[in-house]
């Protein structure tokens, strides 16, 4: 059954069933057979993407086959290991292993596995670009799988092939090769080996210049693959998931890419922007279908016992490293705590992921579809100049679509790498306003300009408002620093106002613009229609700040938290905008997790403002935290992570960060930065401001006085009030640097 199911895509019910499986064996103390379901297991956490857990999964087959001498499990486990090193980015390590497990199969003539291994080795040499070599290894892996009448995996060796042969430019022996993969495929009725075969045909096709086979093939290809990935498990997983096969959807803009080029026909431009929207659109609204089921109400009596006893154990052990890390820290006890601290962690990403994969309300759930351009620019446009901006990076070229209530225009840009490095050099000037930085900065941000916006200047000249959805590297990159003209660098004497007014008078692009950022259009219009749907709250202003601090001498960014004694100044400004009887103000020892984890607590706030430190967490974006007040007792650790933020219900209109870099995060390929702004999306709030750098609290604090007082109850547009607050802070010499008020983007409609 698990197999029925894995070849139908559905690995997180074969995952379910070699579980059970598993579980009965353990009971049977059936060590032979455990060790194979333990090795399916892990190729299941394979084909999921979720390769530590695949990576543990064939330890333990490859321990208990070694101690019941079963030598093919054995060997198909430290197979399957090499095959993880390398998607996890470990090529030598994956070949090292790779090469050990082929020697053994020789020896073993275990004439099947050498198959598989000589075809994985094939894989790296095709990765390398070594695709002769890759070739050899190819014909050999099918020729063994041919004499031994191997039918379910003939198509992914014809498939690999005939890749190797595209490559190579032998077409027409290449697309031989690619039909019959995708015929043997289609009669095994194998879903998951099906698509990359259209998608090797799609690009056998776009080589030969044969465009319009090779976007039928690639719509094939992306059709089941979105159907599969439907059915993976966390949020992350699928973004992961799908952020390593974005290359699907960039192949298919591509070759509408080349379409429209030689056809000029906007329907190709629509076409291309609605293939783009697909991959960026889905984990985001994957989230936010699954942020409305109630884990409460799904989980097995056990698993919540379990999961409860496990929460209490995490805030205990994080309460006591708190404790541990005060002034007069023993560093022996920190480490000590932190190993439990990360044994409970792997505990409890275990056990949530067994409660996703058992809830039959995750496995029916229905995430809906990406807009239309119609829909899109009926939910979303509210003027009849507002304009979108989206971007989609790729290997060989980059896309711009520019859409207006009745137009769309299609740009191509450089390539990613290009891109790349244009944005590193534009951050190396942006995150300090030293004078050394200031060529670098300048020159970036004219290049982007160019590069990013020029083609667009006549649609945005006309809007108020503009909204941009970035991709890869654009997502760290606010628009309103680049410059629509080119300047030199200011001289390295000028007095400090003088160089505040060099920087306020540049000619920045998007002046006075009401700018939004977004995970993708869908994501944008989606959110736009929350404001329909009713909100009530008792209160404005929910405002958190100068949380007290445990003390440390460490070195460790979350134990070593300064105090943010300008956060209680910000806090205390901006609360003064708010009747006393609409506003709740939580400073110093007041600012407490167990205050905030009240049931329905920050439900009740229109506002919410949180003044603290941000933790990013890249590994593990659910992670990420905002840090509060040190906790009184153990119930709580003192932080308020992204994985409670997600569970919350909130009806707030907006949600703003000032922490520093809360816009950071996860950067996945196609999908968008994971972190604290997307868990208050997922959790109801319709905007949420963020910083994407470290900023001067002083300078934070007379933002949003400014952000705020633009504000207001008669004018509660968060767009034009931040642009305002921007405006003002040009406007004064000593925070006239970009440093100082670009950090912070809106994310929202």
């Amino acid at each position: 059954l698990a197999i029925t199911l894995s070849n139908l895509g559905d690995h997180t019910a074969a995952l379910r069933e070699l579980l059970s499986a598993a579980e009965v064996q353990t009971a049977e103390a059936d060590s032979f057979e455990l060790a194979s379901t333990t090795k399916s297991i892990g190729s299941a956490y394979f084909a999921l993407q979720n390769y530590p857990r695949a990576l543990e999964s064939y330890r333990e087959a490859s321990k208990m086959a070694y101690d019941t001498g079963n030598i093919r499990v054995e060997l198909e486990a430290m197979t399957n290991t090499g095959s993880t090193y390398i998607n996890m980015g470990l090529p030598a390590k994956g070949v090292e292993t790779l090469e050990e497990a082929l020697a053994v199969a020789r020896e073993v003539n275990a004439v099947d596995s050498e198959a598989d291994i000589l075809s994985l080795l094939g894989g790296t040499y095709e990765t390398a670009g070594e695709y002769d070599n890759a070739l050899t290894h190819y014909e050999q892996a099918l020729e063994i799988d041919k004499d031994l009448g191997q039918s379910g995996v003939l198509a992914a060796r014809y498939l690999n092939v005939g890749n190797a042969l595209t490559a190579l430019g032998r077409n027409s022996e290449g697309l031989e090769k690619l039909r019959k993969a995708a015929s043997l495929a289609e009669a095994a009725g194998n879903r998951e080996a099906l698509w990359p075969c259209y998608l090797g045909i799609g690009d056998n096709f776009e080589t030969a210049d044969v465009l319009d086979s090779a976007r039928v093939y690639n719509a094939k290809a992306i059709d089941i693959l979105e159907s599969l990935r439907s059915r993976e498990a966390s949020e992350d997983t699928k973004a992961a998931s799908l952020g390593r096969r974005a290359y699907v959807y960039e192949a298919q803009v591509h070759v509408l890419a080349k379409l429209y080029a030689s056809t000029d026909k906007q329907e190709w431009a629509a076409e291309a922007f609605t293939t783009a929207e697909r991959g960026k659109a889905r984990a985001f609204l994957d989230g936010l279908s699954e942020s409305n089921i109630d884990l409460e109400d799904q989980i097995d009596p056990k698993l919540a016992a379990e999961r409860q006893t496990l929460d209490r154990a995490l805030n205990t052990v994080r309460y006591r490293l708190r404790q541990a890390e005060g002034t007069e820290s023993d560093p022996d006890s920190v480490r000590s705590w932190k190993r439990q601290l990360r044994k409970l962690e792997r505990a409890e990403g275990r056990l949530l992921e067994e409660i996703r994969i058992q809830s039959s309300a995750f496995a029916s759930i229905n995430t809906g579809s990406p807009h239309s351009l119609k829909e899109l620019r009926r939910d979303l446009f509210q003027d009849k100049h507002d304009v979108l901006l989206q971007y989609s990076l790729g290997d060989s070229a980059s896309y711009l679509w520019v859409i207006t209530k009745k137009d769309i225009a299609f740009h191509t840009l450089p390539a990613r790498s290009h891109i790349e490095e244009q944005v590193q050099a534009l951050r190396a000037g942006l995150v300090s306003p030293q004078a050394r930085n200031d060529e670098s900065y300048l020159k970036a941000a004219q290049t982007l300009y160019n590069w990013l916006l020029a083609t667009a200047a006549n649609s945005v000249d006309k809007a108020k408002r503009v909204f941009v959805v970035p991709d890869g590297a654009l997502q760290f990159v606010p628009m309103d620093v680049l410059l629509t003209k080119k300047v030199d660098p200011p001289s390295a004497d000028l007095s400090a106002e003088a160089r505040g007014k060099f920087f306020g008078e540049l000619p920045f692009a998007l002046k006075g613009k009401e700018l939004r950022y977004g995970p993708s259009a869908t994501g944008f219009a989606v959110m736009a229609k929350r404001e329909d749907s009713g909100r009530v709250v008792a209160k404005d202003l929910l405002a958190v700040g100068d949380p007290t601090f445990v003390q440390t001498s460490s070195e460790d960014a979350d134990a070593s938290l300064a105090p943010l004694p300008f956060t209680r100044t910000e806090v205390e400004a901006i609360a003064k905008g708010f009747e006393e009887s609409k506003r709740t103000i939580l400073l110093g020892e007041k600012a407490q997790e167990a205050t905030l984890a009240q049931p329905d607590f920050m439900s009740d706030f229109r506002i919410l403002h949180f003044a603290t430190h941000g933790l990013v967490n890249e590994r593990r974006p659910e992670r990420s935290r905002l840090a509060l007040a040190a906790p009184q007792d153990e119930t709580a650790d003192g932080y308020l992570e992204a994985s409670e933020i997600y569970r919350l219900k909130l009806n707030a209109t907006l949600v703003v960060l000032s922490a520093c870099e809360t816009g950071l995060g996860k950067m996945i390929q196609g999908e968008g930065v994971l972190g604290l702004p997307r868990a208050f999306l997922y959790a109801g709030a319709r905007n949420v401001v963020v910083s994407l750098w470290s900023v001067s609290d002083q300078s934070t604090a007379a933002l949003m006085y400014a952000f705020y007082k633009n504000l207001g109850d008669k004018e509660p547009e968060a767009g034009r009030a931040l642009s305002r607050a921007k405006d003002a802070l040009r406007q004064e010499s000593k925070f006239a640097h970009p440093f100082y008020w670009a950090a912070f983007s809106l994310i929202g409609p």
